[in-house]
């Protein structure tokens, strides 16, 4: 994984047809801190998904998570072997 200088971010988006004709993909250029670097190593350790994989499901989950938040629903998880839940919260 390549890191940029964070005064070289790029805007440019590139269109490539998927293997399968089903859609396009977009390349996008990010700039990533420390710790989200270590987050998105440690996702693909655990899953064994692509890097692209990674970023496709995690931007999925949060637009889905702030829609459920932002129309004024509630988000719970609850941790194996626990009966409590615990409200997650957006910040």
């Amino acid at each position: 994984m390549s890191t940029l200088p964070a005064n070289k971010v790029q805007d440019s988006h590139t269109r490539a047809q998927t293997a399968g004709g089903a859609g396009e993909l977009t390349r996008v250029t990010v700039n990533l801190t420390p710790r989200a670097v270590r987050a998105l190593e440690k996702s693909t350790e655990i899953t064994g998904h692509s890097t692209t994989d990674v970023i496709n499901r995690a931007t999925q989950l949060y637009s889905y998570l702030e829609q459920v938040n932002s129309d004024g629903g509630r988000i719970f998880i609850r941790d194996e072997g626990r009966d409590d839940m615990s409200e997650l919260r957006l910040i």
